[in-house]
């Protein structure tokens, strides 16, 4: 994942957000079992006012790119409220 990349969020009230990459974020493979995991651990430059967003209905899809695979993900009704519920509690002060 490159420097400045994008990644699309799709509110639960069906507004969108577009977040970029704070740096780059290499892959980390390692074997657990008889498989290879690969991770990425990524950092987002976001605003105070896009976390009250999440905070209010949640996240709902998101769509990134992983080296060359477009991913998007969909979130069930559980995941989207304890998103909500996650980013109300990074705005306590």
């Amino acid at each position: 994942v490159e420097k400045e990349d994008k990644i699309f969020i799709k509110l639960g009230d069906d507004s969108l957000l577009t977040l970029t990459t704070a740096d780059v974020a290499n892959p980390v493979s390692y074997v657990q079992g008889y498989q290879v995991a690969t991770n990425y651990a990524i950092s987002y430059n976001i605003s105070k006012e896009e976390v009250e967003k999440i905070s209010k209905s949640g996240i709902a899809v998101t769509r990134l790119k992983l080296a060359e695979q477009e991913m998007t993900i969909e979130s069930s009704k559980r995941e989207i409220r304890k998103t909500a519920e996650g980013a109300s509690c990074m705005l306590v002060d």
